[in-house]
Protein backbone atom coordinates (compact mmCIF):
# COMPACT_ATOMS: atom_id res chain seq x y z
CA UNK A 1 0.00 0.00 0.00
CA UNK A 2 1.85 3.56 -0.99
CA UNK A 3 1.57 6.29 1.65
CA UNK A 4 0.44 9.35 0.72
CA UNK A 5 1.88 12.53 3.27
CA UNK A 6 -1.60 14.90 4.20
CA UNK A 7 -1.89 17.65 2.89
CA UNK A 8 -3.00 20.91 5.29
CA UNK A 9 -6.31 22.51 5.03
CA UNK A 10 -6.79 25.70 6.43
CA UNK A 11 -9.26 26.63 9.02
CA UNK A 12 -10.04 29.80 10.09
CA UNK A 13 -10.68 30.20 13.80
CA UNK A 14 -14.45 31.48 12.43
CA UNK A 15 -14.71 28.52 10.21
CA UNK A 16 -14.96 30.35 7.21
CA UNK A 17 -12.39 28.83 5.14
CA UNK A 18 -13.28 27.99 1.91
CA UNK A 19 -14.18 24.54 0.85
CA UNK A 20 -11.98 22.15 -0.45
CA UNK A 21 -9.26 24.60 -0.86
CA UNK A 22 -5.40 23.53 -0.02
CA UNK A 23 -3.63 26.34 1.22
CA UNK A 24 -0.49 27.08 3.77
CA UNK A 25 -1.17 27.16 6.87
CA UNK A 26 -0.95 30.54 8.77
CA UNK A 27 -1.09 32.12 12.75
CA UNK A 28 -4.24 31.90 14.31
CA UNK A 29 -5.58 28.72 12.06
CA UNK A 30 -6.03 25.22 12.75
CA UNK A 31 -4.76 22.65 10.40
CA UNK A 32 -6.89 19.23 9.15
CA UNK A 33 -5.43 16.35 7.51
CA UNK A 34 -6.74 16.10 4.30
CA UNK A 35 -5.96 14.04 0.96
CA UNK A 36 -4.04 15.74 -2.19
CA UNK A 37 -5.81 17.02 -5.14
CA UNK A 38 -5.79 14.38 -6.77
CA UNK A 39 -7.28 11.83 -4.34
CA UNK A 40 -8.84 9.44 -6.12
CA UNK A 41 -5.62 8.39 -7.96
CA UNK A 42 -4.06 7.40 -4.39
CA UNK A 43 -4.65 4.46 -2.29
CA UNK A 44 -4.71 6.64 0.90
CA UNK A 45 -7.66 8.66 0.23
CA UNK A 46 -9.05 9.82 3.29
CA UNK A 47 -12.17 9.41 4.48
CA UNK A 48 -12.08 13.36 6.41
CA UNK A 49 -12.47 14.47 2.43
CA UNK A 50 -15.59 12.53 2.20
CA UNK A 51 -17.21 13.57 5.12
CA UNK A 52 -16.47 17.15 5.18
CA UNK A 53 -18.36 17.46 1.56
CA UNK A 54 -20.72 15.01 2.36
CA UNK A 55 -21.42 13.21 5.19
CA UNK A 56 -23.51 10.27 3.52
CA UNK A 57 -25.85 9.53 1.47
CA UNK A 58 -29.43 7.20 1.28
CA UNK A 59 -30.54 5.12 -1.82
CA UNK A 60 -33.34 2.95 -1.87
CA UNK A 61 -34.35 1.01 -4.76
CA UNK A 62 -37.22 -1.59 -4.80
CA UNK A 63 -37.70 -4.83 -6.91
CA UNK A 64 -41.89 -5.31 -7.68
CA UNK A 65 -41.23 -8.90 -8.61
CA UNK A 66 -39.40 -10.12 -5.54
CA UNK A 67 -41.10 -7.71 -3.39
CA UNK A 68 -37.52 -6.16 -2.05
CA UNK A 69 -36.12 -3.02 -0.92
CA UNK A 70 -32.61 -2.45 -1.03
CA UNK A 71 -31.35 0.13 1.15
CA UNK A 72 -27.27 1.28 -0.02
CA UNK A 73 -25.80 3.93 2.12
CA UNK A 74 -22.76 5.20 1.09
CA UNK A 75 -20.22 8.04 3.37
CA UNK A 76 -19.37 7.94 7.39
CA UNK A 77 -21.41 5.97 9.59
CA UNK A 78 -22.16 7.61 12.98
CA UNK A 79 -24.68 7.31 15.71
CA UNK A 80 -27.16 9.85 14.37
CA UNK A 81 -26.85 8.25 10.49
CA UNK A 82 -27.43 5.44 11.35
CA UNK A 83 -30.78 5.98 13.34
CA UNK A 84 -31.81 8.33 10.40
CA UNK A 85 -31.67 5.34 8.19
CA UNK A 86 -32.60 2.86 10.08
CA UNK A 87 -35.80 5.41 10.34
CA UNK A 88 -36.11 5.54 6.82
CA UNK A 89 -35.93 1.92 6.23
CA UNK A 90 -38.74 2.02 8.02
CA UNK A 91 -40.45 4.49 6.17
CA UNK A 92 -39.86 2.55 2.55
CA UNK A 93 -40.81 -1.00 3.96
CA UNK A 94 -44.16 0.92 4.47
CA UNK A 95 -44.54 2.80 1.72
CA UNK A 96 -43.74 -0.16 -0.43
CA UNK A 97 -45.00 -3.56 1.13
CA UNK A 98 -41.60 -4.69 0.89
CA UNK A 99 -41.06 -8.63 1.87
CA UNK A 100 -37.55 -8.40 2.31
CA UNK A 101 -34.94 -6.17 2.62
CA UNK A 102 -31.16 -5.91 1.79
CA UNK A 103 -29.31 -3.26 3.72
CA UNK A 104 -26.22 -2.61 1.99
CA UNK A 105 -23.42 -0.72 4.30
CA UNK A 106 -21.12 -1.67 1.85
CA UNK A 107 -20.07 1.67 0.98
CA UNK A 108 -19.90 3.11 4.29
CA UNK A 109 -15.96 5.05 4.72
CA UNK A 110 -15.82 4.75 8.54
CA UNK A 111 -17.93 2.77 11.15
CA UNK A 112 -15.37 4.02 14.45
CA UNK A 113 -18.14 6.78 15.73
CA UNK A 114 -20.81 3.89 16.07
CA UNK A 115 -22.02 3.07 20.04
CA UNK A 116 -22.47 -0.51 20.75
CA UNK A 117 -25.11 0.61 23.23
CA UNK A 118 -26.83 2.07 20.42
CA UNK A 119 -26.40 -0.67 17.69
CA UNK A 120 -28.21 -2.94 20.97
CA UNK A 121 -30.89 -0.48 21.64
CA UNK A 122 -32.20 -0.62 17.90
CA UNK A 123 -31.89 -4.15 18.08
CA UNK A 124 -34.22 -4.32 21.21
CA UNK A 125 -37.11 -2.24 19.08
CA UNK A 126 -39.97 -3.78 16.95
CA UNK A 127 -38.17 -4.62 14.27
CA UNK A 128 -39.07 -2.57 10.71
CA UNK A 129 -40.01 -5.92 8.84
CA UNK A 130 -42.46 -8.60 9.75
CA UNK A 131 -40.42 -11.28 11.68
CA UNK A 132 -41.64 -13.95 8.88
CA UNK A 133 -39.53 -11.06 6.09
CA UNK A 134 -36.09 -12.34 5.53
CA UNK A 135 -33.45 -9.39 5.35
CA UNK A 136 -29.74 -9.43 4.77
CA UNK A 137 -27.33 -7.06 6.18
CA UNK A 138 -24.11 -6.40 3.29
CA UNK A 139 -21.17 -5.45 5.19
CA UNK A 140 -18.03 -5.20 3.90
CA UNK A 141 -15.25 -4.02 6.72
CA UNK A 142 -14.46 -6.11 9.67
CA UNK A 143 -15.65 -3.54 12.33
CA UNK A 144 -18.93 -3.22 10.20
CA UNK A 145 -19.29 -6.93 10.12
CA UNK A 146 -19.08 -6.93 13.92
CA UNK A 147 -21.55 -4.43 14.71
CA UNK A 148 -24.23 -6.14 12.08
CA UNK A 149 -23.54 -9.23 13.75
CA UNK A 150 -23.84 -7.54 17.70
CA UNK A 151 -27.44 -6.11 16.02
CA UNK A 152 -28.41 -9.83 14.76
CA UNK A 153 -27.67 -11.65 17.78
CA UNK A 154 -29.54 -8.62 20.64
CA UNK A 155 -32.05 -9.00 17.84
CA UNK A 156 -32.42 -12.74 16.93
CA UNK A 157 -35.50 -13.39 18.90
CA UNK A 158 -37.34 -10.69 17.08
CA UNK A 159 -36.06 -10.92 13.48
CA UNK A 160 -35.11 -14.74 13.03
CA UNK A 161 -34.63 -14.32 9.53
CA UNK A 162 -32.02 -11.50 9.59
CA UNK A 163 -28.36 -12.61 8.15
CA UNK A 164 -25.45 -10.97 7.64
CA UNK A 165 -23.35 -11.19 4.26
CA UNK A 166 -20.09 -9.68 3.62
CA UNK A 167 -20.97 -8.36 -0.11
CA UNK A 168 -24.47 -7.05 -1.82
CA UNK A 169 -23.65 -10.16 -4.06
CA UNK A 170 -23.86 -13.05 -1.54
CA UNK A 171 -26.91 -10.41 0.23
CA UNK A 172 -28.46 -11.11 -3.35
CA UNK A 173 -27.99 -14.89 -3.00
CA UNK A 174 -29.05 -15.56 0.81
CA UNK A 175 -32.54 -14.03 -0.33
CA UNK A 176 -32.25 -15.95 -3.66
CA UNK A 177 -33.18 -12.27 -5.92
CA UNK A 178 -32.69 -13.49 -9.00
CA UNK A 179 -34.70 -10.56 -11.42
CA UNK A 180 -32.41 -8.14 -9.59
CA UNK A 181 -35.14 -5.44 -11.45
CA UNK A 182 -34.46 -2.47 -9.01
CA UNK A 183 -35.85 0.38 -9.70
CA UNK A 184 -35.26 3.68 -7.76
CA UNK A 185 -37.35 5.00 -5.20
CA UNK A 186 -38.11 8.58 -4.85
CA UNK A 187 -36.44 9.60 -1.43
CA UNK A 188 -38.31 9.15 1.17
CA UNK A 189 -36.86 9.58 4.89
CA UNK A 190 -38.57 11.11 8.20
CA UNK A 191 -37.38 14.86 6.68
CA UNK A 192 -38.99 14.32 3.42
CA UNK A 193 -42.35 13.15 4.75
CA UNK A 194 -43.01 17.08 6.66
CA UNK A 195 -41.33 18.90 3.57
Amino acid sequence: MVRCPPLKRRIGLAGNAPRGKFLPLSHGEADVDCPPANWQDHSCASTMFETIEKPYHLRFDFDPQSKTLLMRFEGRLTDKSLVESYAAIRLNVAATGARAGIWDYSSVTQFGAISADLVRHLARQKPVMDARCRRVIAVTSTAGYGLARMFQIVGELSRPLLTVEHTLDEAYQALRVESRQFEPLERTTPDSRTA
